[in-house]
């Protein structure tokens, strides 16, 4: 219990750290999280691919991309072939935040870790990787009070 509260806790306290972070940057309003999930997609992901990646519904990512989106940050487009799906691109502008902004990130993150083993690190990753794996394999059957 101790374990996943304090998971929880920490997620939440980084999340609105590095949107602080963001906001001091000159992104107010805009997560930059998505940025990151497109710098790892060179092609571009669906919107439901990059909910899927974020864990979020695919209406927060409309609203998470319509900042993004204004700033030229990403662009999103009609699939070929299928006209409902809409694919987003990290745009020129995206890549430019991502490159001004991963300085800061970068001494966030050594602030936090500071003082943590790299082993530490190594199983703590490990560890979250193994629970993020077995929380996306439940289905809401397996959740349910039945």
């Amino acid at each position: 219990m101790k374990f996943a509260m304090r998971m929880g806790m920490a997620v939440r306290l980084w999340r609105a750290t590095t949107d602080q972070l963001a906001k001091a940057a000159g992104y107010e309003g805009c997560s930059l999280i998505p940025l990151y999930h497109l710098a790892m997609a060179p092609g571009g992901l669906t919107q439901v691919e990059l909910s899927r990646r974020m864990n979020i519904s695919e209406s927060s990512v409309v609203r998470i991309l319509r900042p993004l989106l204004d700033r030229q940050l990403v662009s999103r487009t009609r699939m070929v072939g299928d006209g409902r799906a809409r694919l987003i691109k990290l745009e020129a502008g995206g890549a430019d935040a991502i490159e001004a902004f991963e300085p800061r990130a970068a001494a966030l993150r050594a602030r936090l870790l500071d003082g943590i083993s790299e082993a530490d690190i190594a199983r703590a990753t490990s560890i979250l990787t193994i629970v993020t794996e077995r929380l996306s394999a439940f289905g809401e059957a397996e959740l349910s009070p039945d």
